[in-house]
């Protein structure tokens, strides 16, 4: 990669990760292109150099956002679950480790509470390709696990994907809310209580 490219490529991700703050702080109609090429320390007409529009900006940082968060919780998923031992200290450890995860990418949190609050932040089409991209690929690779663990005798699993709901609801639901106020901890023992609340209905 040239010199020049490198510049580019350099700019174009101080971009988005300017961005990502902006608006995950203020939403795609309250933030402005200034601020965020303050932030990015480049020009406003760098920015659109890059993206056509700051709806087009909006829609590429929801999309990344996206993508890398989801990376991140599938690969907690198979991190926890791919090979277990003690199906419920592995059930903990996820639970856990999914709740500091979401605490850690609470800027993603926000800017999707953003995209569903405010009719005027996105179209339908961005909002479809978020949930697919998110929570639905997500919700799929937990009830692919559910599955699996049912496949090996650990769990009593008629619907995995109803399955996984169950589990995520019994341990870390209700947390992005708390995860945008800045208020969401990592409580061990809610995790454990809902890990077994869920081994109860569930455990071979």
């Amino acid at each position: 990669m040239t010199t020049a490219k490198r510049g580019l490529v350099a700019k174009r991700e101080a971009i988005l990760a300017a961005a990502r703050t902006v608006f995950a702080e203020y939403g795609c109609e309250r933030a402005g292109v200034d601020m965020i090429a303050e932030r990015a320390s480049v020009s406003t007409r760098t920015i659109y150099n890059h993206f056509d529009s700051k709806e087009c900006l909006f829609a590429h940082v929801v999309a990344e956002s996206t993508g890398r968060v989801a990376d991140a919780l599938v690969g907690l998923i198979s991190e926890h679950l791919d090979d277990v031992a003690d199906l419920e200290k592995s059930l903990i450890e996820l639970g856990t480790a999914w709740v500091r995860a979401k605490i850690d990418n609470a800027e993603h949190f926000s800017l999707v509470s953003h995209l569903n609050s405010d009719p005027a932040a996105a179209s339908e089409e961005l909002r479809e390709a978020w949930d697919r991209d998110g929570p639905h690929r997500v919700h799929a690779a937990m009830g692919r696990a559910m599955g699996r663990l049912a496949e090996r005798g650990l769990l009593r699993v008629d619907d995995p994907l109803l399955a996984a709901e169950h589990l995520m609801a019994l341990t870390v639901g209700g947390q992005v809310a708390k995860v945008v106020a800045g208020t969401a901890t990592v409580d061990t023992e809610r995790i454990t209580a809902g890990v077994r609340a869920f081994l109860y209905g569930y455990a071979s």
